[in-house]
């Protein structure tokens, strides 16, 4: 990460970080099944990546506003309403 900085290859140091933040954070395998299991797997970089977890997204839950954060699109509007009412977290976390 630190070569990518000094040769300011911006996206590379991103995704980096971001893949460093995965791997520190040992919500991510309860994050990641959760989102699996709503049929959002695909969001879960573009979650992390915005600063969210699964302890903030327990506690605080979601709204629209973090929908819009993470690129869910409107016309995933079944998704939005299961991520944003924490439908079956307490399965998973």
């Amino acid at each position: 990460r630190d070569i990518a900085e000094k040769l300011n290859l911006g996206e590379l140091v991103d995704a980096l970080t971001s893949k460093i933040n995965l791997e520190k954070d040992d919500t991510v395998p309860a994050f990641r099944e959760w989102l699996n299991h709503l049929g959002g797997g695909e969001y879960l970089s573009k979650f992390i990546d915005s600063g969210y977890d699964l302890r903030f997204i327990k506690k605080q839950g979601l709204i629209e506003e973090d929908m819009d954060c993470v690129g869910v699109p409107k016309s995933k509007m079944g998704l939005r309403r299961k991520l944003m009412s924490l439908h079956e977290l307490d399965k998973f976390f």
